[in-house]
């Protein structure tokens, strides 16, 4: 019997199914497996909008909206979404969703969870365990103050010190905090939380593996074809959220040097986000860049399994307080990982743990480019890094084990484990 049967977990994450990308597969699967062990599980979210950052599909379009999926129930309120990213425009979308929340009823609960980077869902985390006299805890998949200064946000001085406050009373509270990273620690213990309330919670394979089973030749082939690329030209795939941490003019850039040096390398960007239009417009004139939209997680796991490269790229800025949650569904693609990131950063850090891709320096086209000729010119070094990474996440990243950790973490939340 598990020791949450029948207890009521309560939830509050802005980001959540249908959502596919970022950080609501994972709050989606924690849910459903919370409600798998017997909890009664509600979820207080928001509109799905990430990352086109607009409202879809339309149904969505409504003040609030209760509906339940696998066991769980899913209370979604409307807010105010920023079609740019600002720090006044963020503000304003977290104090909507904050607002909209406090004016609803809270859900019956033993525990609530927090998940952030949206500080808004952790100040009605604390709020709803306050109403129902109960505990809370805080997964930290990001911090906004830091996270935010390190992707570029604008005029993060004039509200970074409220912002860091609000952290502070966040999480100062909490029972247990969970931090996808070890890299996240030392600035949630800044917050006042003592390291022995503190665990590591990484995020886990979302795709099984078997979906991702190394398509045969023939198949690869077809499926190239299919999105327009050439037998004779490598591919390099960044997949995900195309906003400001991602820095993604400078893959631009590589583009364009790759054509310069007449270099068969065809860039793909796969997904959506604030900056993709910016991206569009910058990239108009490069053939061998390639924009298309989101696509359903299945399909995106197919897509992943035929380019040649898989790409993290990184704001130079961005070193401690952001790990892409594309990197579990990279580990597990069959395809080597280059990462134009910080090289002391989190995302160099996960990438050196599971020995499963190359870094080269972020804003850098050269260093880019001279990173994928490197992949091209030794298959043996791409398949080595590529077996290395899905090894890493069977071991240490499968959903069994992190979730069986998670488990664990809203169990001492609740005082039972």
């Amino acid at each position: 019997m598990s020791v949450l049967e029948g207890s009521h977990i309560t939830i509050v994450t802005q980001y959540y199914w249908p959502e596919h990308v970022g950080i609501a597969p994972y709050s989606t699967r924690l849910a459903e497996h919370l409600a798998e062990r017997g909890a009664a599980v509600n979820v207080v979210t928001a509109m799905p909008h990430y990352p086109s950052w607009r409202i879809e599909p339309d149904r969505y379009r409504r003040l609030d909206l209760h509906e339940e999926r696998r066991g769980v129930r899913v209370h979604r309120l409307w807010h105010y979404i920023p079609q740019r990213q600002s720090a006044a425009r963020r503000a304003g979308y977290e104090a909507s969703f904050f607002a909209h929340a406090l004016l609803r009823h809270a859900p019956q609960s033993d525990a609530v969870v927090g998940v952030i980077p949206s500080l808004s869902a952790g100040a009605i985390a604390r709020t709803y365990a306050r109403r129902r006299n109960c505990r809370y805890g805080i997964v930290v998949q990001d911090l906004l103050a830091q996270g935010a200064r390190q992707s570029g946000i604008t005029k993060m001085d004039a509200v970074g010190s409220a912002t860091r406050a609000l952290e502070r009373w966040v999480m100062h509270a909490a029972t247990r905090v969970a931090v996808v990273s070890e890299r996240f620690q030392p600035h949630v213990e800044d917050a006042g939380v003592a390291g022995d309330r503190i665990c590591v919670l990484r995020n886990w394979v979302e795709v099984e593996r078997a979906s991702l089973a190394t398509p045969s030749p023939e198949e690869a082939a077809r499926r190239r074809q299919e999105l327009g690329w050439r037998d004779d030209e490598f591919v390099v795939l960044h997949a995900g959220n195309m906003g400001l941490k991602q820095g993604l003019e400078f893959v631009v850039d590589a583009a364009r040097r790759a054509r310069e040096r007449a270099l068969p390398i065809r860039f793909v960007l796969m997904g959506d986000g604030s900056q993709r239009p910016a991206i569009e417009d910058a990239a108009s004139d490069l053939a061998n860049l390639q924009i298309i939209p989101n696509r359903p997680r299945d399909e995106c796991s197919r897509i992943m399994a035929v380019a040649d490269v898989l790409l993290v790229n990184e704001r130079r800025t961005v070193v401690d307080m952001a790990l892409p949650s594309k990197l579990t569904s990279y580990f597990v693609a069959g395809r080597p990982v280059l990462a134009a990131v910080t090289d002391d950063g989190a995302t160099a850090q996960e990438i050196r743990r599971a020995n499963g891709g190359l870094v080269v320096s972020p804003e850098d086209a050269d260093a880019l480019v001279d990173g994928v000729l490197t992949l091209t010119s030794d298959p043996e070094l791409g398949t080595r890094l590529s077996s290395n990474a899905a090894a890493y996440a069977s071991q240490e990243l499968s959903a069994e084990r992190v979730l069986l950790e998670a488990e664990q973490f809203v169990g001492a939340i609740l005082g039972v484990s």
